[in-house]
């Protein structure tokens, strides 16, 4: 007798000092009933409720959207599972407080009914707030890339698509990002008008890991013609094996007809201009003569390329 006093003065300051730390033991009484063995200051200090609060009713201080998933974990307990799961509660009424809860079932040997559980709760409410943290910050850049005009992209080096976002899809003529990942042709290698471009960008991937401001004219998925403007890097394995392409792409079609456009508009000029009987040139800022007619060439009997601000000098002087 004065052993098991001895005992049990030894024991109790352990289990207290695990109580502090979030460990606690619960008896299912035959009445379906729960009782706290030892762990009271472990629902009181973590959860700040009594008690009479345990299972199978609620808890007070449980939060809404956690209520389903508590019955849940009890109702696994008493089938016997070990769980784990988390709860938000409101200590106080007011500030939001995030629980895991591990629980481990104990049951009878003979009716191999459950009469005990044991466990501990651990404080992770900084823990969930660097979550939701971090899932706003990826939604909010998930937002940013979805929205964006240009085309973000993962592509594998066979040119298999395995992200992407609307605009490449839009891009490339598709309705939807899924329309251009399911798509049977691997479209990043025979979207490419000019074959070799596709070989110099593999080269340029497997050489120097990246490309920058690379230029290359496609084909989209109903036969029209535009180009792109593409900067990305090729993502590697520990062994150093290209994974996958990882980059960004701006449809520059309009910049390019617009640079024909106005190539074909100075074509035009500088036929007309040479066509004049009239002595034409022209000068930029730097005094340099930038277009100059057959008829002034004529005149002096200078090719294009000897003249200069000095020549003109010479046989330009001031009467």
């Amino acid at each position: 007798m004065i052993k098991e006093r001895e005992q049990t003065k030894t024991l109790f300051p352990l289990l207290k000092s695990l109580a502090r730390e979030g460990h606690f033991s619960l008896a299912l009484t035959p009445n379906n009933k729960v009782k706290i063995e030892w762990g009271e200051e472990t629902f009181k200090e973590k959860l700040g409720f009594l008690p009479s609060s345990l299972p199978p009713e609620l808890p007070p201080s449980l939060h809404p959207q956690s209520q389903r998933k508590f019955k849940a974990w009890w109702l696994d307990l008493l089938r016997g599972k070990s769980v784990v799961s988390d709860f938000c509660f409101l200590k106080n009424g007011k500030k939001e407080i995030w629980i895991r809860a591990f629980g481990h079932p104990q049951a009878e040997e003979k009716k191999k009914k459950i009469i005990r559980i044991t466990g501990f709760l651990q404080d992770v409410t900084r823990e969930k707030k660097l979550e939701n943290l971090l899932r706003e910050r990826e939604a909010f850049y998930r937002r940013i890339i979805d929205e964006s005009v240009e085309g973000f992209f993962q592509s594998t080096p066979d040119g298999r698509f395995l992200k992407a976002n609307k605009a490449i899809a839009q891009i490339l003529g598709y309705k939807s990002p899924q329309d251009l990942i399911k798509a049977k042709q691997p479209l990043a290698k025979i979207s490419y008008v000019n074959p070799d471009q596709r070989q110099e960008y593999l080269k340029l991937m497997k050489e120097k890991g990246q490309v920058k401001g690379f230029i290359f004219q496609i084909r989209r998925s109903d036969g029209q013609v535009g180009w792109l403007l593409e900067n990305a890097r090729a993502v590697r394995d520990r062994k150093g094996r290209i994974l996958y392409f990882e980059g960004h792409v701006q449809d520059i079609t309009q910049l390019k007809e617009t640079e024909r456009a106005l190539a074909e508009s100075q074509a035009r000029l500088e036929s007309l201009i040479d066509a004049a009987s009239d002595l034409i040139y022209f000068k930029d800022n730097d005094r340099r003569y930038v277009i100059i007619n057959r008829s002034f060439e004529k005149t002096l009997g200078l090719k294009k390329k000897w003249f200069s601000v000095a020549a003109m000098r010479r046989f330009c002087r001031p009467i």
